[in-house]
């Protein structure tokens, strides 16, 4: 069947991570075949990888349905679905200065996913931004002890200590968990300018002015 071929097309090109490449043979199968739960699962993966969570969670749906054989798998996707739907809600509404929602949203995600490290790190974000420092300072550690490279912690954290003047700190922090000059750490190498600034700025703002210049 020509259009089953176009549809494993699709299905392999996901496989490889070409997710331009696998939607139209997928879509293509959906339009001809509505109730192709392979295609609608497929699409279901792209909307995800995508960031479409709410679409994604709409196509895990439909293939439970026609194919609750797999059913652990589809709710599986759901939930992943639902979890980074529930961090990027919680974002937006941080982003808004919408605190109550920003926390019923990441509430809802860790709920989902206790040992959930991007949740964690960003409720650790909320707190910040809410003033709540020490208990942002526990979550960007709680996120850092599941997953040592979180990138939400590791930034989080370091603000804190630069907020707090803690410089030795925070260039600690970073050099822990990516080394100056490694690879990884080129990726942290605007932290570290940024730690220095500070430490200039608050030279500078102590009439050390002349101190501040080497930090510049």
């Amino acid at each position: 069947d020509p259009l089953l071929r176009r549809r494993q097309v699709g299905v392999d090109l996901l496989d490889k991570g070409d997710i331009a490449g696998a939607e139209p043979p997928l879509a293509e199968t959906i339009k001809a075949l509505p109730k192709d739960y392979l295609a609608l699962g497929g699409m279901g993966l792209i909307r995800m990888r995508q960031g479409n969570y709410e679409e994604a969670i709409s196509y895990f749906q439909k293939a439970l349905v026609l194919n609750p054989e797999n059913s652990g798998k589809w709710k599986g996707l759901i939930a992943t679905s639902q979890y980074w739907l529930q961090i990027h809600q919680a974002e937006t509404a941080r982003d808004a200065k919408n605190f109550p929602l920003a926390m019923d949203k990441i509430r809802a995600a860790i709920n989902l996913e206790p040992q959930g490290a991007e949740a964690i790190a960003v409720l650790g974000t909320i707190e910040a931004d809410r003033g709540n420092g020490k208990e942002a300072e526990k979550q960007f550690r709680e996120a850092l002890r599941i997953e040592s490279d979180n990138g939400i912690a590791i930034r989080g954290l370091v603000q804190l200590f630069i907020n707090a003047g803690k410089w030795n700190e925070a260039l600690a922090l970073i050099n822990a968990q990516a080394p100056e000059n490694s690879p990884a750490g080129k990726g942290y190498d605007y932290l570290r300018v940024k730690i220095l600034s500070a430490q200039a700025d608050d030279l500078a703002s102590k009439g050390q002015g002349e101190a501040a210049i080497p930090f510049l």
